[in-house]
């Protein structure tokens, strides 16, 4: 593909790079000062007239992309632009080799606002549901979406910044806030869609996503549909074809609203039926989604809501009301597959940090429960939380609480707890433990082991620089933070490593979180070269004032 570099934004021009193996795509502009649209080739970026040679220019997004072929790339030059619903064809698709793009010009900021009025309540994609209308190889990039969704009663109540049906996607550098409805109903988002697959959305900012109504865990900044085929896939197991798998949500940020990132509706990767002889099943493990390196702030109700087989959900902060980690099926909360947490920074949490649910659902399926949570830093807790969600980690059954699962497929270790409301630290199918008992320990396989620090010893976490913590803060008798992480091999991810360390940030490398956080400023989303110049040399582990 095309890519613009910071030389040629410097020089006024737009000069092309292009990968070895890729086709030369046209460029094309949108810049609604210009008197009439100019389909010669002749518009100029630095006059802004038909007195150059840099490609096709229109008034319009919706005339520039009505004009574009599929692998085209569209620079929409700065200001703000009120189109309503700006619809993306199927038919304007890239290629595996060749995306199709719509960004902001190099150095300037467009803004696409729906007003909160536009058709669908979408800002820009392609509305529709279940795997219809499905976009390919696009990448959105240093864009503002907002005003999606309604003010009041109207026909609609969807919303959407940007709403796309299947992928894959690369979203970067997106500013990604106020879209909202008047009701929770079909799931209000900033980014959703139905069964997103092998895509990326990265280096974002999220805020105010959802609703201004009523407020559910429907709200949500962004949310994927599944494929809806769960008794199918539990019967006969996933056969690849549709589905929601292999997505990355990293490094980004969000802020304020209800939910984070959700699925919506479970997404089974795995059969169930053992007698059938699918069963529970590796076929598709490295595909579940990934979750990490994300900064969650000021969420109403849960920071992440994990409705997948083998999604994967690591190093993020999490700094938020509610129930920060929750995974389940929505809503009828059968068991989950091989779905791992580790390496994650909850603070506060006002109910359990990570929640689980464990109802067998179909009567064929083996009362088993897989998974994991490792690493784990877990801080503080609200005592009036309602009764067993005021244990860190909770595992809850059915209503009837008759099924109890075994556990020997499911492990919880090396999570440190700092100042717990309480001496139980976990509950398991109405079963409380404490941190050391014997319980405890035979409960999960080996290695099992619980830091807790219910007294003095400050944490160190400086919230005004940004959360970073003191690698050298003790856990224990010769181990600290940076030294306490259960280490190895993933353990059914031959590929991937767990980390020697506890908490969401590597002590020898912070430099992540700054970056993170700097999104929120606009500056940093519209400069093209912000994130692959690296990030400041200068960065450091910052040590504030303990917590109280």
């Amino acid at each position: 593909m095309p890519r613009l570099t910071l030389s040629a934004l410097m020089a006024g021009l737009v000069l092309l790079t292009v990968s070895p193996g890729l086709s030369r795509a046209a460029n094309m502009y949108v810049d609604p000062t210009i008197a009439q649209n100019i389909t010669t080739g002749t518009y100029s970026v630095i006059n802004r007239n038909s007195t150059g040679s840099n490609g096709n220019a229109y008034r319009t997004i919706k005339e520039a992309i009505a004009a574009m072929n599929g692998g085209d790339d569209i620079y929409i030059r700065g200001g703000t632009y009120r189109e309503g619903y700006i619809e993306i064809p199927t038919s304007k698709n890239g290629t595996a080799g060749d995306w199709s793009s719509i960004q902001s010009y190099p150095g300037e900021w467009a803004i696409l606002d729906g007003e909160r009025a536009a058709q669908y309540g979408v800002v820009l994609g392609n509305y529709g549901y279940g795997d219809s209308a499905q976009l390919k190889y696009w990448r959105l990039e240093r864009l503002e979406l907002t005003g999606g969704g309604t003010r009041s009663g109207n026909a609609t109540s969807t919303c959407a910044g940007f709403w796309g049906n299947g992928g894959p996607f690369h979203i970067r550098q997106c500013y990604i806030h106020d879209n909202l409805s008047y009701t929770y109903i079909n799931n209000p988002s900033g980014l959703t869609g139905a069964e997103w697959k092998d895509s990326v959305v990265e280096y974002c900012f999220f805020r105010n996503n959802g609703s201004d109504g009523l407020l559910s865990g429907n709200c949500a900044h962004i949310a994927i549909y599944s494929d809806y085929l769960h008794d199918t896939n539990a019967q006969y197991g996933y056969d690849g074809v549709r589905g929601t798998r292999n997505n990355a949500f990293r490094y980004n940020y969000f802020e304020d609203g209800y939910v984070g990132i959700k699925h919506k509706s479970g997404q089974l990767l795995s059969g169930r039926n053992a007698g059938a002889g699918h069963g529970w099943n590796d076929n598709y493990v490295g595909q579940g989604d990934k979750i990490h390196h994300n900064i969650f702030r000021n969420l109403g109700k849960t920071a992440m809501y994990i409705s997948q087989d083998f999604a994967q959900i690591y190093n993020n902060i999490v700094d938020t009301r509610g129930l920060p980690i929750t995974v389940q099926y929505e809503p009828s909360r059968y068991v989950l597959y091989k779905v791992g947490t580790y390496n994650n920074t909850i603070l506060n949490p006002a109910g359990a940090a990570i929640t689980r649910y464990g109802k067998q659902y179909w009567a064929f399926e083996e009362a088993q429960y897989y998974g994991f949570d490792f690493n784990n830093l877990i801080v503080g807790g609200n005592s009036s939380a309602p009764y067993g969600q005021e244990r860190i980690i909770n595992v809850v059954p059915d209503s009837s609480g008759v099924v109890q699962f075994g556990f020997s497929n499911y492990s919880d270790s090396h999570n440190y707890f700092y100042r717990p409301i309480s001496a139980y630290l976990f509950r398991y199918f109405r079963t409380d433990f404490d941190a050391v008992g014997a319980g405890a320990q035979t409960l999960t396989r080996a290695p099992r082991v619980v830091y807790t620090n219910t007294g003095g010893g400050g944490l160190n976490i400086a919230y005004e620089n940004g959360y970073f913590t003191d690698g050298d803060h003790v856990l224990g008798t010769g181990v600290t933070l940076k030294t306490g992480g259960i280490g190895g091999v993933h353990p059914y991810l031959p590929d991937v490593r767990l980390p020697g360390y506890v908490g969401a940030i590597d002590p020898s490398d912070s430099r992540w979180v700054r970056q993170v956080l700097d999104l929120s400023q606009v500056q940093n989303l519209m400069n093209p070269g912000y994130l692959g110049i690296g990030a400041p040399s200068n960065l450091r582990i910052q040590v504030g004032n303990p917590i109280p």
